[in-house]
């Protein structure tokens, strides 16, 4: 699974291009022959590998394990909205379309399994992520915000591409720059909840 931050294209070698902006994510899976490419000067894509090892082999040892590729463009996806997310908390005075929206590409949330998110948050956005999870994993896909975590003096800005975590039981206070909407990959093995000032 990955998430481009840029233009991206990545299928078969004899596909049509297809140029995936930020936010969006494909699915390959192993033993696929395919290629990535990126038209930008800059680019920037989060790859998990979710068994391994990782191996790049030549193109005669290509398989197919019936599973199939899957490229889903960022204005393809269908977002969920703070009222439909029992994870998310919403502050009462805020408005609608200041509030967190969610998409659930793998797992359910809540459980002690592995599951990941992209969560949308808006511009000007002020809060905690709480995570209730043994392992919490969050990459700025699209955006910038500030972080600290919660009891510590350990602020800073993060722009795309970087990333926080944590291990058990930890509040991260974030805000949003006012250029636009953050997106943020969320991979992690319990339960999280965001919350608003």
């Amino acid at each position: 699974m990955a998430w481009s931050s840029r233009a991206i294209h990545n299928d078969d070698k004899n596909a049509d291009e297809q140029w995936l902006p930020a936010g969006s994510l494909w699915i390959q899976p192993a033993g696929e022959s395919h290629i990535t490419a990126a038209r930008d000067k800059v680019n920037m894509a989060y790859i998990e590998i979710n068994e391994g090892p990782y191996l790049v082999q030549p193109e005669f040892e290509a398989f197919h394990n019936d599973e199939e590729p899957l490229n889903v463009a960022e204005n393809n996806m269908v977002w969920l909205d703070a009222n439909d997310i029992r994870w998310i908390k919403p502050a009462r005075q805020r408005r609608r379309q200041a509030r967190p929206e969610d998409r659930l590409p793998v797992g359910q949330p809540g459980r002690r399994q592995l599951s990941c998110r992209l969560v949308k948050l808006p511009a000007d956005f002020s809060g905690e992520i709480t995570s209730h999870a043994d392992e919490f994993r969050a990459v700025v896909i699209k955006g910038d915000l500030s972080h600290e975590t919660e009891g510590k003096d350990d602020s800073q800005r993060l722009a795309t591409g970087s990333y926080f975590g944590s291990q058990g039981e930890i509040t991260h206070d974030i805000t949003t720059g006012a250029d636009g909407e953050t997106l943020l990959y969320v991979r992690n093995n319990g339960a999280f909840d965001i919350v608003e000032d």
